[in-house]
């Protein structure tokens, strides 16, 4: 059993090694590509939405609605959390 752990760290460390720079060249493409922008922002929006509106009814208020992000800062926000989950994604998958 104690063998198996340095294993273990080194296939982590193996994942993260090949996956971001996976996630970096979608950064790249996401501000060449329309399509890919356009998916991130919706990513961005939608994370926002969720974050507020759990902070709204943790809170203890009842949720209205919110304000959607700017669009270079939706997009940021989507492509930080869609590179995020590839690097979750491929360390699961792995």
């Amino acid at each position: 059993m104690a063998a198996a752990l340095p294993l273990l760290k080194l296939s982590t460390l193996f994942v993260k090694t090949i996956s971001k720079p996976l996630a970096s060249r979608l950064k790249v493409e996401a501000s060449k590509r329309e399509g890919l922008r356009k998916f991130c922002q919706s990513i961005g929006d939608g994370v926002h939405y969720i974050y507020a509106r759990g902070n709204v009814i943790a809170s203890g208020y009842k949720f209205v609605g919110v304000k959607p992000l700017p669009e270079e800062q939706a997009v940021s926000d989507g492509i930080s959390t869609l590179s995020e989950t590839v690097i979750v994604g491929f360390s699961a998958f792995v």
